[in-house]
């Protein structure tokens, strides 16, 4: 099977082989499908999820690691792969977090291109609730902190995704991005639209809430942005770049 994995929200079985015709249910299922344990000896470079039409929801479609995947062979090599909305409308396929984790991380790892296209990010969240000791990082959707992925994310649409915090946070309702390393290129995101993005710090004053949409540092290639909201309590600016 592959290089392409297919997920259905609504005919999908984890134990179908990920074909277009027998979807899996989930993108960590495609993803462990996609990558295997590492250990059969095959090239895993150049694999994609497609991600079919409809509303994809539940634990195994937010809160992903990207990072920790690679092709088990040469795991330190420039291993890419796509996360694709299979009509290439991101109207056609959401991916709805339901206010409960984000979408996805990207921290650490080895270097490689990662992909990301076609997709509507909804409803993701970072927030103090989810932390015993109160602190939630930037990043209501995405989060790139010290990644060494090359990240290009290509005509999303980002909505209603959320930084919520009772003191200090790293801001970006939508994205957070932090380089952390000499000569890793920040991400791209081209043809992008973010709207009803939030950064809200709700205990203390509005000074600790940065970045509605996207908080970067040091910066990164944004084209597109329309309908940024601003209602009370969350952050005045949309960009946030350190």
């Amino acid at each position: 099977m592959g290089p392409y994995w297919y997920v259905s929200s609504t005919i999908g079985e984890n134990i179908n082989d990920g074909s277009e015709e027998n979807p899996v249910a989930d993108i960590e299922t495609a993803l462990q499908k996609a990558f295997g344990d590492g250990n059969d000896g095959n090239d895993r470079d150049d694999q994609t999820i497609v991600l079919m039409s409809g509303t994809h929801t539940g634990s195994s479609n937010r809160g992903i690691e990207l990072s920790s995947y690679n092709n088990g062979i040469n795991s330190y090599w420039d291993n890419s792969f796509t996360i694709e909305g299979a009509t290439g409308n991101p109207d056609d396929v959401i991916l709805d977090a339901e206010n409960s984790d984000q979408h996805f991380r990207l921290s650490g790892g080895n270097e490689r291109n990662i992909t990301i296209k076609n997709i509507t990010f909804k409803n993701g969240v970072s927030a103090n609730w989810q932390s015993q000791n109160g602190w939630a990082s930037g990043g209501g959707s995405i989060i790139f902190r010290g990644s060494q992925t090359k990240l290009k994310v290509i005509n999303c649409i980002f909505e209603y995704n959320s930084v919520e915090q009772s003191t200090y946070h790293e801001g970006g309702g939508a994205v957070h991005i932090s380089i952390t390393n000499n000569g890793i290129d920040p991400p791209e995101f081209e043809d992008c639209v973010f709207r009803y993005n939030t950064a809200t710090n709700y205990e203390y004053d509005q000074s600790n809430a940065f970045g509605g949409a996207v908080c970067a540092a040091p910066g990164l290639s944004l084209i597109h942005i329309s309908e940024p909201t601003r209602p009370l309590y969350i952050s005045y600016a949309v960009f946030c770049l350190k």
